[in-house]
């Protein structure tokens, strides 16, 4: 009898140590997956920043060089001429693509990350929103 309860006490035991352990693994599994999520959605964020300031720049770059200012350049010096041309077709150029080449930066910078970032939603989202974390 004494052998008995011993037997069944030893089989609660690693029944209950069993049941933790795999709690434990559970937890450490959701932890990695919100860790996850917080480094996806700062890519995301952070490719959307890194945007703004192509964006910033373009703007900068195309709205230094215009008509006027390369008119009023040339007449101060007139050697310049080869860099006045230059710099007036990079800023048409720039001026008259400027809408494709976003775009194109766009996708390749932040669909990418959106794209991966979205995937991850949907494989993990009855965790996510057991956190609160997507609607």
């Amino acid at each position: 009898m004494v052998d008995l309860v011993k037997l069944s006490r030893k089989e609660a035991a690693e029944k209950t140590e069993q049941e933790r352990l795999a709690a434990q693994e559970a937890m450490q599994w959701e932890l990695a997956t919100l860790e996850r999520f917080a480094r996806l959605n700062e890519a995301v964020v952070e490719a959307k920043r890194q945007m703004e300031v192509v964006i910033s720049r373009m703007d900068e770059a195309a709205q230094q060089y215009t008509v006027q200012s390369a008119a009023q350049e040339l007449c101060q010096d007139w050697s310049k001429l080869p860099r006045v041309v230059a710099s007036l077709a990079s800023s048409q150029c720039l001026t008259r693509h400027k809408a494709a080449l976003l775009e194109e930066i766009k996708r390749q910078l932040i669909g990418g990350a959106e794209a991966e970032f979205g995937a991850f939603q949907e494989a993990n989202a009855d965790l996510l929103k057991k956190h609160g974390l997507v609607p």
